[in-house]
């Protein structure tokens, strides 16, 4: 669960740029008015484009959705640690998605430390009844 955000925005992130490609690429394709008829020449891939870009907005969508719900699972699955620190670091590393050396510098220790804390923290979860993967 921890590393599902991370995971999902990274997807996120990817299709994003993927549709930001696609609408550039229609940008530069305009309608022919000088043709008895408004008409796509062979060459123009533009409805092909359109289809995938329709694709990728719905995995957009998706995605986004995805990534709330598992926002949640992991904000819950946090919280059910007893220990502020290790609800801080966990926090810090599988929702903001902080480096180790900024989560130590935050916590006011330093980045083995900060770590440790963590793996406390899961040991400590995975001895809970609930949680089904544990590494």
């Amino acid at each position: 669960i921890l590393n599902r955000v991370s995971d999902l925005d990274a997807e996120l992130q990817i299709v994003n740029i993927r549709i930001e490609r696609m609408e550039s690429t229609l940008q530069g394709h305009a309608i022919r008015y000088d043709q008895d008829k408004v008409q796509v020449s062979p060459s123009d891939r533009v409805a092909d484009v359109m289809a995938d870009m329709e694709e990728l907005l719905l995995k957009q969508k998706r995605l986004q959705r995805d990534l709330l719900k598992a926002e949640q699972e992991t904000a819950d699955l946090i919280g059910r640690l007893k220990d502020g620190k290790h609800r801080l670091v966990l926090t810090y590393r599988y929702t903001a998605g902080l480096s180790w050396e900024k989560i130590g510098k935050r916590i006011g220790y330093d980045e083995r430390h900060a770590r440790r804390l963590r793996d406390e923290a899961v040991n400590q979860l995975c001895k809970s009844k609930d949680v089904r993967k544990c590494p």
